[in-house]
């Protein structure tokens, strides 16, 4: 499912992903938790890459072989053209997210203008990117193990500006 959130005050939201103990599914998943990209802070490019988790045994194979990404685009809900086309240009590696997932341009929250894809990805580097602003998750699972991060954000700083030069101060060494 989907959800929304809206505050009228700062807020962080967090991603919880389920341990293998919640459903009694054997040994295959362990929780992670990772901070939800606000809508202000999506971007028109990015790389990420998944993680490397060597088996035991001292074999160079990776356990993560379950990697899957989502992504999550502005689309405009009043133009369904617009709205392709918008989607239409975020692609992964070089190709078209809609290609990939095809329910792409449907997939919207309600009540935003936010539109949601989820695929496999392969172990390794990505590039995403758009002419549309896009946020996005890369996580994967293993035996007892799993991961979980934000793959596209812009960390940039909304609500200030710092045109204060730094204050340094020096503290004596420990003797």
């Amino acid at each position: 499912g989907t959800s929304l959130f809206e505050a009228n005050k700062p807020i962080m939201v967090m991603q919880y992903a389920y341990s293998a103990n919640w459903d009694g599914g054997g040994c295959q998943y362990d929780p992670f938790m990772f901070p939800v990209t606000a809508v202000e802070q999506y971007t028109k490019l990015t790389t990420f890459q998944t993680p490397k988790n060597n088996a035991q045994g001292g074999a160079n194979v990776s356990e993560f072989n379950n990697n899957l990404l989502n992504v999550l685009a502005v689309g405009d809900p009043t133009d369904n053209a617009k709205s392709i086309e918008m989607l239409s240009s975020v692609s992964l590696d070089g190709r078209l997210i809609r290609t990939i997932d095809p329910a792409f341009v449907n997939n919207r929250i309600p009540e935003t203008n936010i539109y949601w894809a989820r695929t496999n990805v392969e172990a390794g580097t990505h590039v995403l990117r758009a002419n549309t602003p896009f946020g996005g998750y890369i996580y994967g699972f293993a035996t007892c193990d799993s991961y979980g991060w934000p793959a596209a954000t812009n960390y940039a700083v909304l609500a200030e500006t710092d045109t204060l030069e730094p204050i340094l101060s020096w503290k004596r060494e420990c003797d």
